[in-house]
């Protein structure tokens, strides 16, 4: 094939039918679908706005039981709500007068979410594949910033750990004490 037939067949018909679970996703009278694209288009909310629709309709599309889920995904949610809750058993236990575990505990709690979150995230990675090539660069701007979120308020959390443990020190070098 030539590289003209190539950049036609880019070019030609993008959308296709919907096969294996997006077509069950998207039949029957319960199926719920974002506004139509021939419709005319809203205009944008506000921020707070925006937030709750999104929010509200990401609800409504999480109850729809004619969404199927492959089971990886289901898997990595239960081990996502079960590392969860080992994390914060973990995290609780130097608390309950066993500080020589502390060290131990905190890095297994760390272990524990670190496969957890890669784990759920990494198995959903492939679905961006499957999207149309807008809302595929959409997506991935959102994962990036909130993986950059997530990151400056890890660091924040931190910082502000090390200021209220280190405070009297940092006080003595600065020459003022600090609150």
């Amino acid at each position: 094939m030539s590289e003209a037939s190539d950049e036609k067949e880019k070019e030609g018909n993008t959308e296709s039918e919907p096969t294996g679970s997006d077509a069950e996703s998207k039949t029957g009278s319960d199926a719920i679908s974002p506004p139509d694209k021939t419709s005319k288009q809203e205009n944008r909310s506000s921020l707070i706005e925006g937030c709750f629709k999104t929010l509200k309709y990401v609800s409504e599309v999480s109850e729809n039981k004619s969404i199927t889920y492959r089971e990886s995904d289901k898997r990595t949610t239960q081990f996502l709500g079960i590392a969860l809750v080992g994390a914060m058993i973990f995290a609780a236990l130097p608390s309950l007068q066993m500080p020589s575990l502390a060290l131990v505990c905190y890095i297994t709690a760390d272990i524990f979410l670190v496969l957890a979150i890669a784990g759920f995230v990494l198995t959903r990675f492939g679905v961006i594949r499957a999207m149309e090539p807008r809302y595929a660069l959409v997506t991935w701007h959102l994962m990036v910033g909130t993986g950059l979120l997530a990151l400056t308020i890890g660091f924040n959390l931190v910082a502000i750990a090390v200021v209220v443990i280190l405070k009297d020190q940092i006080g003595n070098i600065v020459g003022t004490p600090l609150l």
